[in-house]
């Protein structure tokens, strides 16, 4: 997964690479906290997660509002 995504590079990308995008990184939240709970992993990539799809969800998010706004 590639983590250096800005906002503003994810603004350029479709709503559909977007979903595509925060589907594959909840799977692969997932995976990372199945592997801690089996006790396999300690890791530090659960907050590069959740910022990154809080990011993708925020650009979603604008993307309705201004498709709102201009209809």
């Amino acid at each position: 997964m590639n983590d250096s995504l800005t906002a503003a590079q994810l603004r350029e990308k479709s709503p559909e690479d977007l979903k595509v995008l925060l589907g594959d990184l909840y799977k692969e939240r997932f995976t990372l906290r199945m592997c801690m709970a089996a006790g396999e992993i300690k890791t530090h990539r659960f907050r590069s997660i959740k910022r990154m799809i809080a990011r993708i969800k925020t650009c979603l998010a604008e993307e309705v509002r201004n498709d709102a706004r201009s209809a």
